[in-house]
């Protein structure tokens, strides 16, 4: 697990609350569906850790059709953390984060307060090496 490039992302995350999102890997809207601020996209983690890759490229020059997007954007994340699929679907999808970190995100009334959450949820993922403590794979 490439945990520098992982820790960039959560710095981005809480530098910018307002361009944080979980629902999709880039979106207009923040985590609390309003307009996100910045340059108007928000990013979820695998998003914020692609944007950190590719910092000196837009979008189109990284996924040209943007169908590809979508489909290409956890399978690049994955690629840049050094992550599986079972690690990716526990730290990409909030669905899958567990239960004290989804009741956390729930709580969450504030763009700084979601953005904390997810932080902590970085930090639990890297801490249990991506298991969340999971014994088997």
């Amino acid at each position: 697990m490439n945990t520098k490039k992982l820790f960039a992302a959560k710095a981005n995350i809480l530098k910018h609350p307002g361009q944080f999102v979980m629902h999709s890997y880039f979106s207009k809207l923040n985590s609390l569906e309003k307009p996100a601020t910045g340059c108007g996209t928000a990013s979820c983690i695998a998003g914020w850790v692609i944007a950190n890759e590719y910092k000196d490229k837009t979008l189109k020059e990284v996924a040209p059709d943007d169908w590809r997007i979508l489909i290409e954007s956890s399978d690049r994340a994955m690629q840049i953390l050094d992550i599986n699929y079972p690690e990716s679907y526990r730290l990409f999808n909030l669905s899958n984060w567990p239960t004290e970190f989804q009741e956390a995100w729930d709580a969450a009334k504030t763009a700084k307060q979601k953005a904390k959450v997810a932080a902590e949820r970085i930090d639990f993922f890297i801490k249990t090496n991506g298991k969340d403590n999971i014994e088997n794979d």
